[in-house]
């Protein structure tokens, strides 16, 4: 783990309840298991992993659990394995009613922290160009 902002993160997560504090845990162990050159931050004030020029954050909503990330076409495909869920551009809302398998969470780590990003204003993939990613 590169960088740790004063614990933001552990103490964050330590804060949540119930499934929401067990999804973030699953998130949180999985990435710093498996992703030790992850930049671990609070930016946008909630939990925050950036690696390989595409991010993972999530955050505790009033209503629903929050993942989110630029990499749509996870999104999209998480959408597909589960027609339920309800989705925006850049994010997964996860109700509290909804049991999501670790495994499709893990699998959506992996493709958006290993696959090549694609640029969402060109549709380049690793583009350097744009600022919009």
């Amino acid at each position: 783990m590169k960088q740790r902002k004063d614990g933001f993160v552990d103490l964050y997560v330590s804060n949540l309840e119930g499934i929401r504090k067990k999804k973030a845990i699953v998130i949180l162990n999985y990435i710093r298991e498996n992703y030790k050159n992850v930049i671990e931050s609070n930016k946008y004030n909630m939990p925050t992993f950036e690696l390989n020029h595409t991010y993972i954050a999530f955050a505790s909503q009033k209503n629903y659990f929050s993942f989110y990330t630029h990499e749509r076409r996870v999104i999209k495909s998480l959408k597909h394995k589960i027609p339920t869920l309800t989705v925006g551009k850049g994010c997964v809302k996860f109700k509290d009613t909804e049991e999501i398998p670790e495994e499709i969470l893990k699998q959506c780590i992996d493709r958006i922290f290993t696959e090549e990003p694609i640029c969402t204003r060109c549709k380049i993939k690793n583009c350097n160009e744009c600022s919009i990613h």
